[in-house]
Formats: C-alpha cells, sequence, structure tokens
C-alpha cells in the first residue's frame, strides 16, 4: 500500500511516500461495502445512500481505519512523518501562468487547462508537460507532444494515428505498466486536420490513471498529441473537456510545408 505527500516547490515537486506491505488486501473494503449496502453505522463523508455501492473516496475514508489495516498504518505513518519533520514555506510558488503559452519545444501555442504548472520531466525533447494537484489524491498531467517523425495525411491517415497510438500504448506497457484498457477511434476533424482519440486506463507502479489523448495529423504529416491524464475516480469527461479547451486554443508556430512525399512500391524502385 502507498500513500504519498505533495510538497509543491518552486521548481518541481517533492514527493514523500510511505510504502506499507499488506499479508492481506481488500477486507477494509469488504467490511465498508458491507456497512454501506447495509446501511449501518455512520457514513464517512462522500458516502453513498443505504444500499448503493459507495465511491472508492468513501471506502479511503479515515472512518475506517484500523490498527490492522495497510492503508491506516501507512496514513499514520505519514502523519507521524509531518510531525516529525514540520514544513512550514519559505518562498512563494510562481503565480500560474495565464493566456496563450509558446512551447517551443513542441512547435506550437496554446492556453492549457486552469492552475496547470509546467514542469520538467525527462521525456522526449518535444513533450512539453503541465501538473496541479488533484482533490482525489495524487497530481494531475496535461501534456503536449510533437512526434518526430511525420505521417502520411492522406487516405487512411486516421487508422495511421490508431496504430500510432496502440504502438505507443505497448511502449508503455514494455516500461512496465499495466495497461487495462485502449481504445483508439476516430473522431471528427480538427478543422480539417484527421485527429483520432484513444482513452487508456492503466496501472504504472501503485498508481491507477485514466489517460484522455487527441491525436492530430496537419497537411505535412507533423503528428501532435495533446493528452490529460490523472486519477481514474474523474471520468473521461473532465479529462476529454480540458484537451478541448486547449485544442480550441491551439496554434502551430511553423510554417506547414509540403506533404512526405508517398513512398514507391518495392517493384519500381521505392
Amino acid at each position: 500500500i502507498l500513500h504519498e505527500l505533495f510538497v509543491p516547490l518552486p521548481k518541481g515537486t517533492l514527493t514523500v511516500q510511505i510504502e506499507v506491505a499488506a499479508g492481506m488486501t481488500g477486507l477494509r473494503e469488504v467490511l465498508a461495502m458491507e456497512r454501506a449496502l447495509g446501511g449501518g453505522g455512520a457514513s464517512p463523508p462522500g458516502a453513498s445512500p443505504p444500499g448503493v455501492s459507495p465511491p472508492r473516496a468513501a471506502l479511503d475514508h479515515p472512518a475506517h481505519d484500523t490498527p490492522l489495516d495497510a492503508l491506516s498504518r501507512a496514513r499514520k505513518a505519514l502523519w507521524s512523518f509531518r510531525q516529525r519533520h514540520p514544513m512550514r514555506r519559505t518562498a512563494e510558488l510562481p503565480p500560474a501562468p495565464e493566456g496563450e503559452l509558446t512551447l517551443e519545444e513542441a512547435g506550437c501555442a496554446l492556453v492549457p487547462p486552469p492552475r496547470h504548472l509546467r514542469i520538467e520531466l525527462p521525456m522526449a525533447p518535444t513533450l512539453v508537460s503541465f501538473s496541479r494537484a488533484a482533490l482525489t489524491g495524487g497530481y494531475r498531467l496535461f501534456e503536449v507532444w510533437r512526434l518526430p517523425d511525420r505521417l502520411d495525411p492522406r487516405r487512411g491517415a486516421e487508422r495511421r494515428l490508431v496504430d500510432l497510438a496502440r504502438r505507443t500504448t505497448r511502449g508503455w506497457a514494455d516500461e512496465g505498466a499495466l495497461v487495462l484498457t485502449s481504445s483508439p477511434r476516430r473522431v471528427a476533424r480538427f478543422g480539417a486536420r484527421p485527429q483520432i482519440e484513444d482513452e487508456v486506463s492503466m496501472v504504472a507502479g501503485e498508481r491507477r490513471s485514466r489517460v484522455l489523448q487527441r491525436w492530430v495529423v496537419d497537411a505535412d504529416g507533423v503528428v501532435f498529441r495533446v493528452s490529460a491524464s490523472g486519477p481514474p475516480e474523474l471520468p473521461a469527461a473532465s479529462y476529454r473537456e480540458e484537451v478541448l479547451g486547449a485544442l480550441a486554443t491551439w496554434r502551430r508556430l511553423d510554417e506547414v510545408g509540403p506533404a512526405p512525399a508517398r513512398k514507391r512500391p518495392w517493384w519500381l524502385g521505392g
């Protein structure tokens, strides 16, 4: 069981992780579910009416803590850590930027979702990441990626984008993530540009997350991916709203060049 404390810093975020080994998991949820469905006992904040399955946040509420429960022990350890190592603010965080931001690495500009601050991650050099805290725990990411390779934007562009999204998801799995679901599909064009949407549910380490991506290919084959991700408790519609809101402000910095030359069949020397 992993419990985390996120401390925002002027540059980056300090993450304190408390990990507790558990010989058996699920007992807390079973007991809390029985109380919720049976209507017995006091209900924690956010609980569902009697007879209705409660949300995850209600099951994890401190009202269900017991001395032997792994989550309870992790929460107690984190509280003890904060007591031994009190924190105080020594500098003001930079204000969140407002309006359009120029993303030189990704070769575009847009207005990111509200309350998202740019962060530096060891990722692709043409990928720009933003983050914000999530009330449900952990953090939320917003990313803009300009792919280094071009894709033929003519007939079958959506199918090629679907293949590209699937290869990317397989790459996450090769890196150790457990991809639960992935459903790339064709959606209405972004202006004149073909685009697809992919909703991914995955587990990386101990953290489960939902990822909503839009893949867009321009007339010259340049591909952009705009994505929002975070806790699975938030519906896909919340992440889709962030992505579509940013895409509505998106503009490319460089000129659209000529489309990539179509390869000739091998028997013609292509």
